[in-house]
């Protein structure tokens, strides 16, 4: 009996140390995503026996969940929208990637991310082909912790890719293309068809186009992975047991071959060990699809559209500000927003809705549901300011704080075209914004009651001026290239 003891003691000492040693190699280069975003960590993630770490301070951040170390029961408590995770962080606890328990290192405790996927209704991937960590929550998370929201473009040689999940390319359903959920068995990937070709790798022969659907050829069914990444645009696909035919490359690891198809600009790919990587750089952001066949790999692309419904306030009985030469502030946002809409009409993709067109009176809540009603992507409330003192400026308001990213970007470019004073951008809770349920701005392009701001405001070159930032804003916010 005291034998057998000493072994496990001998054992949980191994547990402890080992995974340290086997994960040192690998701490310099990973890196996390949440939800498609890069997110920025205090502590390395750590990757023992293939299954992701985090910290625990790295864990309240990115992840939102409370934690709490109770030294007394050997466990850690981990608390998230009503949810509760209990994880023992004794060394015998766990044995093995799928049994894997929190270590401490230093003053830090480490805690396994797969662990929380069942309380937390979350998904967690690992990549060992490009170091990362990708973690795909079922609810929203504050990105105030967060690094680079939108990643940088990598290379195909790149080892960290950035798939961009809620907002960016939107991947159709597609009946062989099984949902984050349906993968439950296969940790590491999210898998088209998981079958190998019996005579060894599949083999990349060539690509083709035919309409909207790009095929890539191969020798028999390929196991794949794909994700989006966006700033700018690009579909990545990952092909594991591969091989570039040598038609492909010429004595060399990979090339690029120019596109027939509207929506891409070329296709890049290189082979990477035991896989090939292929990156679609697009000359517009796309839905898309991926199925896989006998002997090749189909993708099916639909230009995006956007839904911007433009609101010029007031109107009707509600005049809105005066204006220092005596005209209503309801006809400078319906002139304005009326420019608005005609400028976003051509640009391609852009469905623009007015909530008003005509001297009419729409209650304040209704502005924000017709948005709603229309499923739109953008909502803009138009308006003029008015004071009594001498105030000059462009404000830029929001809500909700996913529409941070792009009050901040109509604010500078309206500033810029205006050559009115900055007066920031500025949180507030009108209702026009609380009511509407997608990212939404409120402008203020001027002070009526302002000498210097007001006699310029009325200006046709004015309201084209500020038309064609709210364009650049959208083409921009959207990725459009036109």
């Amino acid at each position: 009996m005291k034998k057998t003891c000493g072994w496990l003691v001998l054992l949980s000492l191994l547990w402890l140390i080992l995974p340290r040693a086997a994960a040192a190699d690998e701490d310099a280069a990973v890196s996390l995503y949440v939800n498609g975003r890069q997110a920025s960590v205090s502590d390395t993630p750590q990757i023992i026996h293939k299954v992701p770490y985090l910290s625990s301070r790295d864990i309240e951040a990115n992840i939102g969940a409370e934690v709490e170390i109770d030294a007394s029961s050997s466990q850690i408590v981990l608390k998230k929208s009503g949810n509760t995770s209990i994880l023992s962080t004794a060394a015998d606890a766990g044995s093995g990637p799928q049994e894997a328990v929190p270590f401490k290192d230093g003053e830090r405790w480490f805690i396994p991310l797969a662990a929380l996927e069942d309380d937390f209704d979350m998904k967690v991937l690992w990549d060992p082909l490009t170091s990362s960590i990708f973690v795909y929550l079922s609810e929203g998370v504050s990105y105030e912790n967060s690094g680079t929201a939108i990643p940088d473009v990598p290379s195909v040689e790149d080892t960290a890719p950035n798939p961009d999940s809620s907002q960016e390319v939107i991947v159709e359903p597609n009946p062989t293309e099984p949902s984050v959920e349906d993968t439950q068995d296969h940790p590491d990937s999210i898998t088209d068809v998981p079958v190998i070709p019996s005579d060894g790798q599949t083999v990349i022969a060539g690509f083709s186009f035919a309409e909207d659907v790009l095929s890539i050829q191969t020798n028999g069914y390929a196991m794949v992975e794909h994700f989006a990444l966006s700033d700018p645009a690009r579909i990545v696909v990952d092909i594991s047991h591969a091989v570039l035919s040598p038609d492909l490359t010429s004595g060399q690891s990979g090339g690029t071959i120019a596109s027939t198809h509207a929506a891409i600009s070329q296709i890049r790919y290189s082979q990477t060990g035991d896989a090939v990587r292929l990156v679609l750089d697009m000359n517009q952001r796309s839905a898309y699809s991926l199925q896989t066949d006998a002997n090749k790999i189909d993708i099916s692309f639909q230009a995006e559209s956007y839904v911007v419904v433009i609101d010029p306030g007031h109107g009707g009985k509600d005049p809105g500000a005066p204006s220092m030469s005596g005209k209503s502030e309801k006809d400078f946002n319906l002139s304005t927003a009326t420019h608005i809409a005609q400028a976003l009409a051509e640009i391609p993709g852009v469905v623009v809705h007015l909530t008003r067109s005509t001297d009419d009176f729409i209650e304040l809540a209704e502005r924000g549901e017709i948005a709603n009603r229309l499923n739109a992507d953008l909502f803009i409330s138009v308006h003029g300011n008015t004071v009594d003192k001498p105030v000059s400026g462009i404000e830029t308001y929001y809500w909700h704080r996913e529409s941070f990213d792009v009050a901040s970007l109509i604010h500078q470019k309206i500033v810029n075209a205006s050559g009115l004073n900055d007066r920031n951008v500025r949180r507030n809770d009108w209702k026009v914004l609380t009511t509407a349920q997608m990212p939404g701005v409120l402008l203020e392009l001027g002070y009526l009651s302002s000498s210097v701001d007001e006699p310029v405001m009325w200006t046709e070159e004015y309201q084209q001026s500020i038309a064609d930032a709210v364009a650049e804003t959208v083409k921009e916010y959207f990725q459009i290239e036109t």
